[in-house]
């Protein structure tokens, strides 16, 4: 199974950021679906399914002691930057506290077994929003820049997705989600992000 932990933003935000978002494209660039939209704290790449119950209880563990977080939309960038790019993006704040739940979600996957995938990148918390069609850097919309911001929300679980390939895209089961202290953990079985 090809894993990722994840936040995600309520429905209402994911909505106005790809309205935004799509208002500013140009056609070298693909919107990313609001149902889609969400922050991915940790890639871990192909694991067993056996990896995820050892996954989840380190997780909870790890997150015991945490609190829901605020998180604001920041400013509009790009990767790889410049004024080519192959992903538009909205980044996160507050990024020390989301760089906490980052570093959660390592401890606990090595706890389970294992190195995470995204070792060694360094960890910036966006939303990506658009992804260049082709292979290849497309030229960045000057409209990019004027991005507005959209309003905050207050994360107060994280999830364990599963990416499944599909003729329309990547589809994301969620796995589990865990409530941070003061929520009820919950199972969502094969949801995809609403």
């Amino acid at each position: 199974m090809r894993l990722f932990a994840a936040l995600v933003p309520p429905a209402r935000v994911r909505e106005d950021l790809a309205r935004e978002a799509a208002q500013r494209l140009n056609a070298d660039f693909r919107a990313t679906p609001a149902e889609r939209i969400h922050l991915t704290l940790l890639f871990l790449g192909e694991r067993a399914e056996s990896w995820v119950a050892p996954f989840r209880q380190a997780l909870e563990d790890r997150l015991a002691a945490r609190g829901p977080v605020d998180v604001s939309p920041g400013g509009p960038g790009a990767f790889p930057g410049g004024t080519r790019a192959r992903v538009l993006w909205v980044g996160l704040e507050p990024e020390a506290e989301l760089l906490a739940l980052h570093e959660d979600c390592r401890a606990a996957a090595a706890s389970a077994g294992g190195a995470e995938s995204s070792a060694g990148e360094r960890f910036r918390p966006h939303l990506t929003l658009a992804r260049a069609r082709g292979r290849g850097a497309a030229e960045v919309p000057e409209s990019w820049a004027g991005l507005p911001p959209v309003t905050g929300w207050r994360a107060d679980a994280l999830s364990l997705f599963r990416s499944v390939s599909g003729p329309s895209g990547p589809r994301y089961e969620e796995l589990f989600r865990l409530r941070f202290p003061g929520g009820a953990a919950g199972v969502a079985g094969s949801l995809s992000i609403e």
